[in-house]
């Protein structure tokens, strides 16, 4: 009898794409193929003339240096920059800005180590970045916002540890233009211990805001931005603060990180600020008018 046939024994019939031995049309045919390295070769063949190469480099570089001229007075410290110094035991900290008037910095807390208070301090503006705080015994998660006026507040890490945004006020408050000066005053005592879970105020263009504390124009804030969205071109009557959370924010040609900081000076204006991939961030400063 002759066997029946099985498809698993049947040796497959050649097919064109498949044949291992390219015939000499399909060699041909794939050399004269223009991708990929043919096209980019073609594309190089079809560069702009050079008087179009230069006008492009000279607008290039205006842009830049207009850029550069219009960011000159803006502070940046970035996450790499700077070395953490202890300061007490269970206690780093990181300075991200320093002038007469406020010293900003990040701080390392042990579990149960205090907020330090110093000599200067005439007040101080605290931030929870990570982990939790015990604040005159009452607990505070990230992003859990206050103010105090005093080292009689106690503010200690819990357990685990917590990463802190400390603005410190070292000069008196009447030492302060008259809205920043009104702030500092009215703020004193307020606090928000669960920042993410409150009320979030606009949806317009993808902007959500949540206040922390706001005393006439002056506000601590936290923006969130949703990806590709962006936020209204504003002046500074007063310097403002930005503090990187999340995500990746481009102030004009200025692209901030997590745990990125800026000050903005006063007199000098944001334009163009936007995220291609969402962000949130920490804001103290004047609102627009």
């Amino acid at each position: 009898m002759k066997p029946r046939d099985n498809p698993a024994q049947t040796a497959p019939m050649p097919h064109p794409t498949m044949s291992s031995d390219r015939s000499p049309q399909t060699a041909e045919a794939t050399q004269a193929s223009p991708w990929p390295g043919a096209l980019a070769a073609h594309l190089r063949e079809q560069a702009p003339p050079a008087a179009v190469l230069e006008g492009m480099a000279a607008r290039l570089q205006a842009r830049a240096l207009a850029s550069a001229r219009a960011h000159q007075d803006f502070k940046v410290t970035r996450r790499e920059d700077g070395p953490w110094h202890t300061v007490a035991a269970g206690v780093r900290t990181r300075q991200l800005y320093l002038d007469r008037q406020f010293s900003v910095e990040c701080l390392q807390l042990a579990a149960g180590a205090a907020l330090p208070w110093h000599e200067s301090d005439r007040g101080q503006e605290v931030l929870l970045l990570r982990g939790s705080l015990n604040w005159q015994d009452q607990p505070m998660r990230a992003l859990g916002h206050g103010v105090r006026g005093s080292a009689q507040a106690s503010i200690r890490a819990a357990a685990g540890g917590a990463e802190v945004y400390l603005r410190r006020l070292r000069v008196e408050v009447d030492a302060l233009v008259a809205a920043e000066s009104h702030w500092w005053q009215q703020a004193d005592g307020q606090r928000v211990d669960h920042a993410l879970e409150g009320p979030w105020s606009g949806e317009e263009a993808g902007m959500q805001i949540r206040p922390l504390a706001q005393t006439g124009a002056v506000a601590s804030m936290l923006i969130r931005l949703a990806p590709g969205a962006t936020a209204p071109d504003h002046a500074h009557p007063i310097a403002e603060d930005c503090m990187m959370i999340e995500g990746e924010l481009f102030l004009g040609d200025i692209l901030l990180r997590a745990m990125d900081y800026q000050l903005a000076p006063t007199g000098a204006p944001h334009l163009n600020v936007s995220s291609d991939t969402g962000a949130l961030f920490f804001v103290h400063g004047a609102l627009p008018g």
